[in-house]
C-alpha cells in the first residue's frame, strides 16, 4: 500500500496544519506591553462575590487602563510604519 507523504503539503503529520512548535507562552520584545495590561487586567477586572457591581476603584482602574491600551496602539502602529518605512526605503536606493 503506497504511503501518503504530507511534506509537500506543509502539513505536520502530528500537528497537522499547525505548527510543530508550541504556542508562545508569553509575547515578548515589545510586544510584553500587551501582556502586561493583560495581566493589570486579570487582577483589577475581576469580581469577587455575588454581586456584579463595578466600585470606584475599578471605574477609575478602567479609565486609566483604557487610556493605556490607546498609547500602545498608537505606540505599535507607529512602530509598524517605522519599519515599512524603512524597508521601503531600502528596496528603493539598494
Amino acid at each position: 500500500m503506497p504511503s501518503f507523504s504530507f511534506s509537500p503539503y506543509g502539513i505536520d503529520p502530528h500537528t497537522g496544519f499547525l505548527s510543530p512548535e508550541p504556542p508562545l507562552r508569553r509575547l515578548s520584545g515589545e510586544y510584553e506591553q500587551w501582556e502586561i495590561l493583560l495581566d493589570q487586567a486579570k487582577n483589577n477586572f475581576v469580581h469577587t462575590g455575588p454581586t456584579p457591581e463595578i466600585t470606584l476603584k475599578q471605574r477609575a482602574f478602567g479609565c486609566m487602563w483604557r487610556k493605556r491600551v490607546r498609547q500602545v496602539r498608537v505606540s505599535m502602529i507607529l512602530l509598524i510604519l517605522t519599519i515599512i518605512t524603512r524597508n521601503v526605503l531600502t528596496l528603493v536606493f539598494s
